[in-house]
């Protein structure tokens, strides 16, 4: 489906920049994660999700949620989104992320991500430099190295 930044209401094309096949919103508020937003049918509402009701129509219940595969908050191009459940919107955004967000270590290095039962995964190199900062403040409070280690280790959620 072809879309045109034209068949939206005048108030909406002049906040979009047109840029690199993007729909880049330039006005109103933008929330901490980044998606911008507008006041529309009386109430603030994400902009991408009012070009597409707009543009393409209702967003289905069984899939409510937008995904953008342009990975470009700030788009509202209808093109670059598409609806998908939450649980398959949040499994698109473990798979994109290739990095801790404490700290930045690259998860494209094996040694750097471990995987829980649950399938979640999280930063090996973040667990490693918390366990060495406990066992250092252990044995800084005076206990020998087997009992900073069994201190650690009840310490550790199983």
């Amino acid at each position: 489906m072809s879309f045109t930044v034209t068949d939206l209401p005048a108030r909406l094309v002049e906040k979009i920049t047109v840029a690199d096949g993007h729909w880049l919103w330039t006005g109103g508020w933008v929330n901490d994660a980044g998606y911008p937003y507008v006041r529309h049918d009386g109430r603030d509402q994400p902009a991408y999700r009012v070009t597409w009701k707009l543009l393409v129509g209702p967003i289905p219940d069984k899939t409510p949620e937008l995904d953008h595969l342009c990975v470009t908050p700030l788009c509202v191009y209808p093109g670059h989104l598409e609806p998908v459940t939450h649980a398959e919107n949040q499994r698109r955004i473990r798979e994109r992320q290739t990095s801790c967000r404490r700290a930045g270590h690259d998860w494209t290095v094996p040694r750097n991500v471990r995987v829980r039962p649950n399938g979640k995964r999280y930063c090996a190199e973040c667990d490693r430099q918390a366990q060495r900062a406990k066992y250092a403040a252990g044995r800084a409070a005076g206990l020998t190295a087997a009992q900073a280690r069994r201190k650690l280790s009840s310490a550790v959620p199983a």
